[in-house]
Protein backbone atom coordinates (compact mmCIF):
# COMPACT_ATOMS: atom_id res chain seq x y z
CA UNK A 1 0.00 0.00 0.00
CA UNK A 2 2.55 2.53 0.88
CA UNK A 3 4.73 1.61 -1.75
CA UNK A 4 1.29 2.33 -4.01
CA UNK A 5 1.20 5.55 -2.60
CA UNK A 6 4.26 6.14 -3.14
CA UNK A 7 4.48 5.71 -6.68
CA UNK A 8 0.98 8.02 -6.66
CA UNK A 9 2.57 10.76 -5.67
CA UNK A 10 5.48 10.38 -7.61
CA UNK A 11 3.26 10.71 -10.90
CA UNK A 12 1.46 13.50 -9.66
CA UNK A 13 4.50 15.32 -9.02
CA UNK A 14 6.25 14.55 -12.26
CA UNK A 15 3.01 15.12 -13.73
CA UNK A 16 3.51 18.43 -16.26
CA UNK A 17 0.49 20.19 -15.14
CA UNK A 18 1.21 19.79 -11.08
CA UNK A 19 4.59 21.14 -12.13
CA UNK A 20 2.91 23.95 -13.41
CA UNK A 21 0.35 24.72 -10.65
CA UNK A 22 3.62 24.64 -8.11
CA UNK A 23 5.95 26.97 -9.78
CA UNK A 24 3.13 29.42 -9.81
CA UNK A 25 2.13 29.11 -6.59
CA UNK A 26 5.50 29.14 -5.37
CA UNK A 27 5.41 32.76 -7.67
CA UNK A 28 2.64 34.09 -5.72
CA UNK A 29 4.04 33.15 -2.13
CA UNK A 30 7.60 35.19 -3.43
CA UNK A 31 5.31 37.81 -4.52
CA UNK A 32 3.57 37.83 -1.23
CA UNK A 33 6.64 37.65 1.03
CA UNK A 34 7.79 40.64 -1.13
CA UNK A 35 5.13 42.49 -0.14
CA UNK A 36 5.27 41.61 3.29
CA UNK A 37 9.24 42.83 3.14
CA UNK A 38 8.19 45.95 1.62
CA UNK A 39 5.01 47.08 4.17
CA UNK A 40 7.62 46.64 7.15
CA UNK A 41 10.44 48.45 5.52
CA UNK A 42 7.98 51.04 5.01
CA UNK A 43 5.31 50.85 7.84
CA UNK A 44 6.12 54.53 8.74
CA UNK A 45 4.46 56.18 5.61
CA UNK A 46 2.13 53.44 5.02
CA UNK A 47 0.45 53.64 8.48
CA UNK A 48 -0.94 50.52 10.54
CA UNK A 49 -3.37 48.19 8.21
CA UNK A 50 -6.28 47.05 10.08
CA UNK A 51 -7.93 43.81 10.45
CA UNK A 52 -10.67 44.62 7.97
CA UNK A 53 -7.92 45.80 4.97
CA UNK A 54 -6.00 43.17 4.80
CA UNK A 55 -8.27 40.70 3.06
CA UNK A 56 -8.85 43.38 0.42
CA UNK A 57 -4.96 44.29 -0.06
CA UNK A 58 -4.70 40.41 -0.11
CA UNK A 59 -7.47 40.02 -3.17
CA UNK A 60 -6.21 42.68 -5.00
CA UNK A 61 -2.52 41.87 -5.16
CA UNK A 62 -3.65 38.41 -6.08
CA UNK A 63 -5.21 39.94 -9.11
CA UNK A 64 -2.76 42.23 -9.76
CA UNK A 65 -0.43 39.32 -9.94
CA UNK A 66 -2.52 37.24 -11.99
CA UNK A 67 -2.64 39.69 -14.46
CA UNK A 68 0.86 40.01 -14.72
CA UNK A 69 1.49 36.79 -15.41
CA UNK A 70 -1.00 36.35 -18.31
CA UNK A 71 0.01 39.96 -19.99
CA UNK A 72 3.77 38.96 -19.78
CA UNK A 73 3.43 35.24 -20.54
CA UNK A 74 0.47 34.26 -22.52
CA UNK A 75 -0.31 34.67 -25.96
CA UNK A 76 -3.79 35.14 -26.63
CA UNK A 77 -5.23 33.56 -29.31
CA UNK A 78 -8.67 35.20 -30.41
CA UNK A 79 -10.22 32.39 -33.36
CA UNK A 80 -13.46 33.10 -34.68
CA UNK A 81 -15.97 29.27 -35.04
CA UNK A 82 -18.38 30.75 -37.52
CA UNK A 83 -21.55 28.89 -39.52
CA UNK A 84 -19.84 27.07 -42.76
CA UNK A 85 -22.47 28.86 -44.78
CA UNK A 86 -20.12 32.36 -43.65
CA UNK A 87 -16.87 30.72 -45.03
CA UNK A 88 -17.10 31.78 -48.24
CA UNK A 89 -17.59 35.39 -46.80
CA UNK A 90 -14.46 37.98 -47.31
CA UNK A 91 -13.96 39.26 -44.24
CA UNK A 92 -14.46 35.58 -42.72
CA UNK A 93 -11.53 34.93 -45.02
CA UNK A 94 -9.45 38.27 -43.25
CA UNK A 95 -10.31 37.04 -39.71
CA UNK A 96 -9.02 33.21 -40.19
CA UNK A 97 -6.81 33.89 -36.72
CA UNK A 98 -5.58 36.86 -34.31
CA UNK A 99 -2.49 36.60 -33.21
CA UNK A 100 -1.28 38.84 -30.23
CA UNK A 101 1.30 39.08 -27.76
CA UNK A 102 2.01 41.57 -25.13
CA UNK A 103 5.96 42.29 -26.14
CA UNK A 104 5.15 43.57 -29.55
CA UNK A 105 6.40 41.28 -31.43
CA UNK A 106 4.05 40.81 -33.66
CA UNK A 107 3.19 43.46 -36.24
CA UNK A 108 0.97 44.84 -39.25
CA UNK A 109 -0.50 42.09 -40.91
CA UNK A 110 -0.55 39.18 -43.11
CA UNK A 111 -2.46 39.00 -45.74
CA UNK A 112 -0.92 35.51 -46.95
CA UNK A 113 -3.73 33.21 -46.94
CA UNK A 114 -3.82 31.01 -43.95
CA UNK A 115 -6.03 28.26 -41.97
CA UNK A 116 -6.90 26.67 -38.63
CA UNK A 117 -4.10 23.76 -39.05
CA UNK A 118 -1.63 26.53 -39.80
CA UNK A 119 -2.04 27.10 -35.96
CA UNK A 120 0.27 25.09 -34.21
CA UNK A 121 2.99 25.45 -36.19
CA UNK A 122 2.91 29.11 -35.37
CA UNK A 123 2.40 28.69 -31.99
CA UNK A 124 5.46 26.70 -31.68
CA UNK A 125 7.46 28.80 -33.53
CA UNK A 126 6.26 31.70 -31.45
CA UNK A 127 7.25 30.16 -28.25
CA UNK A 128 10.81 28.86 -29.56
CA UNK A 129 10.06 25.42 -30.11
CA UNK A 130 13.46 23.52 -31.88
CA UNK A 131 12.79 19.84 -31.82
CA UNK A 132 10.63 18.06 -34.91
CA UNK A 133 7.45 17.39 -34.75
CA UNK A 134 4.46 16.53 -37.46
CA UNK A 135 1.94 19.00 -38.57
CA UNK A 136 -0.31 19.29 -42.19
CA UNK A 137 0.56 22.96 -41.39
CA UNK A 138 3.09 25.79 -41.59
CA UNK A 139 4.52 28.48 -39.61
CA UNK A 140 3.18 31.17 -40.91
CA UNK A 141 5.76 33.87 -39.46
CA UNK A 142 8.98 31.40 -40.59
CA UNK A 143 8.22 29.28 -43.30
CA UNK A 144 8.11 31.83 -46.23
CA UNK A 145 9.59 29.12 -48.15
CA UNK A 146 6.08 26.71 -47.85
CA UNK A 147 3.25 28.07 -50.64
CA UNK A 148 0.17 29.30 -48.62
CA UNK A 149 -2.67 27.30 -49.48
CA UNK A 150 -6.24 26.56 -47.95
CA UNK A 151 -7.96 23.36 -48.41
CA UNK A 152 -11.28 22.35 -47.54
CA UNK A 153 -13.63 19.91 -48.94
CA UNK A 154 -16.74 20.50 -50.56
CA UNK A 155 -18.98 17.88 -51.20
CA UNK A 156 -17.33 15.68 -53.38
CA UNK A 157 -14.98 17.59 -54.39
CA UNK A 158 -11.92 19.72 -52.77
CA UNK A 159 -11.38 23.94 -52.97
CA UNK A 160 -7.51 24.61 -52.56
CA UNK A 161 -7.25 28.44 -52.48
CA UNK A 162 -4.06 30.12 -52.88
CA UNK A 163 -3.38 33.98 -52.70
CA UNK A 164 -3.85 34.23 -56.26
CA UNK A 165 -6.04 31.35 -57.18
CA UNK A 166 -9.32 29.17 -56.23
CA UNK A 167 -9.24 25.81 -57.27
CA UNK A 168 -11.63 23.12 -57.80
CA UNK A 169 -11.19 19.59 -57.96
CA UNK A 170 -12.45 15.92 -57.96
CA UNK A 171 -9.31 14.39 -56.42
CA UNK A 172 -8.15 13.50 -60.47
CA UNK A 173 -8.62 17.03 -62.05
CA UNK A 174 -9.21 20.50 -62.29
CA UNK A 175 -12.77 21.44 -62.64
CA UNK A 176 -12.21 25.12 -62.70
CA UNK A 177 -10.63 27.57 -61.04
CA UNK A 178 -10.79 31.19 -60.47
CA UNK A 179 -8.51 34.36 -59.73
CA UNK A 180 -8.82 35.39 -56.42
CA UNK A 181 -10.61 39.08 -57.59
CA UNK A 182 -12.93 37.25 -59.38
CA UNK A 183 -15.00 37.27 -56.28
CA UNK A 184 -18.64 36.24 -58.17
CA UNK A 185 -16.46 33.21 -60.23
CA UNK A 186 -17.39 33.95 -63.63
CA UNK A 187 -14.67 33.73 -65.45
CA UNK A 188 -13.34 30.11 -65.56
CA UNK A 189 -9.00 30.18 -66.39
CA UNK A 190 -9.04 26.35 -66.09
CA UNK A 191 -9.97 25.97 -69.85
CA UNK A 192 -6.06 27.74 -70.13
CA UNK A 193 -3.17 25.71 -68.73
CA UNK A 194 -1.34 28.05 -67.10
CA UNK A 195 2.43 27.08 -65.26
CA UNK A 196 0.68 28.79 -62.07
CA UNK A 197 -2.15 26.67 -62.57
CA UNK A 198 -0.31 23.35 -62.91
CA UNK A 199 1.70 24.17 -59.76
CA UNK A 200 -1.47 24.76 -57.66
CA UNK A 201 -2.53 21.46 -58.90
CA UNK A 202 0.76 20.01 -58.42
CA UNK A 203 1.07 21.00 -54.76
CA UNK A 204 -2.81 20.31 -53.90
CA UNK A 205 -2.21 16.69 -55.37
CA UNK A 206 0.91 16.38 -53.09
CA UNK A 207 -1.05 17.85 -49.52
CA UNK A 208 -4.20 15.23 -50.53
CA UNK A 209 -1.95 12.21 -50.75
CA UNK A 210 0.38 12.80 -47.83
CA UNK A 211 -3.13 13.69 -46.01
CA UNK A 212 -4.51 10.02 -46.66
CA UNK A 213 -1.51 8.77 -46.58
CA UNK A 214 -1.02 9.17 -43.33
CA UNK A 215 -4.44 9.23 -42.11
CA UNK A 216 -4.67 5.57 -42.94
CA UNK A 217 -1.70 4.80 -41.06
CA UNK A 218 -2.31 6.80 -38.22
CA UNK A 219 1.15 8.23 -38.94
CA UNK A 220 1.65 11.45 -37.34
CA UNK A 221 4.78 10.88 -35.42
CA UNK A 222 8.29 12.01 -36.74
CA UNK A 223 10.43 9.33 -37.37
CA UNK A 224 13.95 9.34 -35.59
CA UNK A 225 17.20 9.14 -37.61
CA UNK A 226 17.74 5.78 -36.50
CA UNK A 227 14.28 4.36 -37.46
CA UNK A 228 13.24 2.60 -40.49
CA UNK A 229 10.95 3.42 -42.35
Amino acid sequence: MNFLQNNTIQKFLKNDATTLVLRLALLYLLWFLCRIVFYLQNAADIGTLTWSEIPELLHGAWMFNTASILYINALFILLSLLPLRLRERKWYQRMLFWLYTPDGALKGADTRVTQQIDLMPTLLGLVGYDRPYFAFGRDVLRENDRPAMAVNRMGENYQAITDSLVLFFDGHKTLSAYTRADTLQKHNIAVQTTPALEQVERDLKARLQQYYQHVEKSDYLVKEHNEKP
